[in-house]
């Protein structure tokens, strides 16, 4: 979303602040993504040891937490078609009779 400045320009908003106010599973994919990177170099041999091995243990958490979230994400989308098959099937039976006629 560009911000408008006072002289009638506009300025995109900076790379921190598009970070800062992103969503969880995205930052959460941003972090997984550059800790395996480097727990990639490390195995090549362009990171050392203490570095490596911090990296790939944040990269093993990260996953553990994304497949978690991905978990959650997929229930809370199950619980809306849910009710949403629910909602649409209470219109389309039909509607007992309030009396039965004898």
């Amino acid at each position: 979303m560009p911000l408008s400045s006072t002289k009638g320009k506009v300025r995109e908003q900076p790379l921190m602040h598009k970070l800062l106010h992103a969503s969880p599973p995205v930052l959460l994919d941003l972090v997984c993504g550059i800790s395996d990177d480097a727990a990639t170099c490390y195995k090549l041999g362009l990171l050392p040891d203490r570095l490596g091995v911090q990296a790939e243990k944040i990269a093993d958490w990260c996953w553990f937490a994304s497949t978690l979230v991905g978990l959650v994400e997929v229930g809370v989308e199950y619980g809306i078609i849910n009710s949403a098959i629910r909602d649409s099937m209470s219109y389309a039976l039909p509607k007992p009779p309030l009396c039965i006629l004898i």
